[in-house]
């Protein structure tokens, strides 16, 4: 899951996420945070099932064995989600915290070249 979730971040490697456009890369973000919660709840289900079913045995799977290594990409796609999310929210945010920037430099440097800030 987490090898099908890189492909689909990056199309099969052939694009960073950090080069695609804000809104896509969230979207698919969500895209795989809802795959690994709807691949726990099918866990869920069909092993609340076989508990149900007389002599269907139980399930006996460890459930951070099978969700770990998901759990702990998604926690991380969280992570790399929101800093993007707020960029799209505010973007005039992120211009202001750039042109302040920018003025902090020049006023540290005394440069009229704004290249070197």
């Amino acid at each position: 899951m987490v090898k099908a979730c890189k492909g689909y971040l990056t199309e099969e490697g052939l694009n960073r996420v950090w080069d695609q456009e804000r809104v896509m890369t969230i979207n698919r973000i969500h895209d795989c945070l809802n795959l690994n919660r709807a691949y726990q709840d099918a866990f869920q289900r069909t092993k609340k099932r076989m508990e149900e079913t007389p002599g269907e045995k139980p399930f006996d799977f460890s459930q951070l064995y099978i969700f770990g290594k998901f759990e702990a990409f998604c926690r991380r796609l969280e992570k790399v989600s929101t800093p993007s999310k707020l960029r799209c929210r505010f973007p005039l945010v992120v211009l202001l915290k750039r042109n302040i920037a920018v003025i902090t430099c020049v006023a540290l440097f005394g440069s009229d070249d704004i290249g070197i800030c």
